[in-house]
């Protein structure tokens, strides 16, 4: 009898065993670069940000993500879509701050991606592209916040001194650029898409501004994608705290905002 007891005590033992948390893989890659082991907390919401994008079909077509408000010393420069690719390069001391993002000085620094969208070979196609940036800051600048130039162009320029908020995706004919006028606040985070040949869309925290707009594309920027400027020297002194880029992501705006909004808010709170 006492054999039984045993034996159905260690059955018991087992099967109340607990594993630990479970993460999303890609986010479990990111935690191996941090330069200290992150709180669960911080894990969790890695993880989640990345299970959303996942969720809503966004990210296979993504090949550049940027958090340059991380709360580490190494992993802002990571692309979260890739931690091993495509490293961000501070170029004359841009400054990082924590839960806030990176900034240049407006004359000289930057951040590099190392990322050509002619050249890379990622989803960023010449008829099937977007850009992301996330930034604080509400006031004017004359430059973009970010882009490549060189050839073509692709670029945000959330509020220019004129209060007008001017992108362009793959092009570099000036009457293929958009510009919407009555910006009064650039803080959001903006969005610029190729979703065809002939076809572009404008967003602001995932909504559109305005219809679709029929403007073709023309090519892709050899040069690397900046962050604070544009290649090849335009620079600009606004924060960015998020950053992405890949395929148009066409239809995914809102999950992509809703998905950075949970991600900044979450860490806001940690």
């Amino acid at each position: 009898m006492g054999g039984l007891a045993l034996s159905a005590g260690l059955g018991l033992s087992r099967r109340t065993r607990r594993a630990g948390p479970r993460y999303d893989p890609d986010a479990v890659a990111l935690f191996g670069y941090f330069a200290a082991p992150p709180a669960d907390a911080y894990r969790r919401l890695l993880s989640d940000f990345n299970v959303a994008l996942k969720d809503h079909g966004a990210w296979p077509d993504i090949d550049l993500i940027y958090d340059l408000g991380a709360m580490d010393a190494t992993v802002w420069a990571r692309n979260l879509r890739n931690p091993g690719a495509n490293v961000l390069t501070p170029v004359n001391s841009p400054t990082v701050v924590p839960r806030v993002g990176g900034a240049g000085n407006g004359t000289t620094s930057y951040f590099d991606t190392g990322f050509s969208p002619a050249n890379a070979g990622g989803r960023f196609a010449i008829n099937d592209a977007s850009m992301w940036v996330q930034s604080p800051s509400s006031g004017q600048s004359a430059s973009p916040i970010c882009g490549a130039g060189t050839g073509y162009v692709t670029s945000i320029t959330p509020r220019n001194a004129s209060d007008q908020t001017v992108v362009a995706i793959n092009t570099v004919t000036s009457g293929y650029i958009v510009t919407i006028p009555g910006t009064t606040d650039g803080a959001g985070l903006w969005g610029v898409q190729q979703l065809d040949a002939a076809t572009k869309r404008v967003t602001r925290n995932g909504v559109g501004l305005g219809a679709d707009i029929a403007l073709p594309a023309e090519g892709r920027p050899t040069g690397n994608i900046r962050l604070g400027g544009r290649s090849p020297s335009s620079f600009s002194a606004q924060t960015v705290r998020f950053f992405m880029a890949g395929a148009s992501l066409a239809g995914k705006g809102a999950a992509i905002a809703a998905a950075f909004a949970a991600l900044k808010s979450g860490m806001d709170a940690l």
